[in-house]
């Protein structure tokens, strides 16, 4: 007998004015951009034939980015010891949705993440500089 999975259906969609973003406790509000993911190594098992028999699961990597305004990137520079992004240790938390507005509010909590590399980069024709940062974190828990 098959099982039957019941979902409730929420059509909320948010716009980037709907985030907040927390690195290590600290609001983040020159962001322009924050991006993250989870991968999984699979590997296709075959045994006698030309199709797969299984797909065995290994490890998962987790990286992503954030870019921001300059402005934003000196004051993480200076909030870190000896002045190096690069040695910082810290949590990453996402907030979607507008609780003024009743949204369900859903949290992603990028765990145990560290810059990569700082990208500084502005061109002639662009008003201002944005900095790109890349992450590496340990795990990512969502809550709704």
């Amino acid at each position: 007998m098959a099982q039957t999975i019941q979902q409730t259906f929420d059509s909320t969609e948010y716009t980037f004015a709907d985030i907040t973003v927390r690195v290590g406790g600290v609001d983040i509000t020159k962001i322009q951009k924050v991006a993250y993911k989870v991968s999984q190594k699979k590997d296709a098992i075959y045994g006698k034939g030309v199709n797969p028999i299984a797909v065995q699961r290994g490890q998962k990597t987790y990286d992503g980015s954030i870019d921001l305004l300059q402005s934003e990137f000196e004051s993480l520079i200076s909030m870190s010891p000896n002045h190096d992004l690069l040695s910082l240790h810290f949590d990453i938390t996402v907030t979607y949705g507008n609780a003024e507005r009743g949204d369900t509010l859903i949290t992603d909590v990028l765990q145990g993440c560290e810059f990569t590399e700082a990208q500084h980069s502005l061109g002639n024709d662009e008003t201002y500089m944005k900095v790109s940062l890349p992450i590496v974190f340990l795990n990512l828990i969502s809550m709704k």
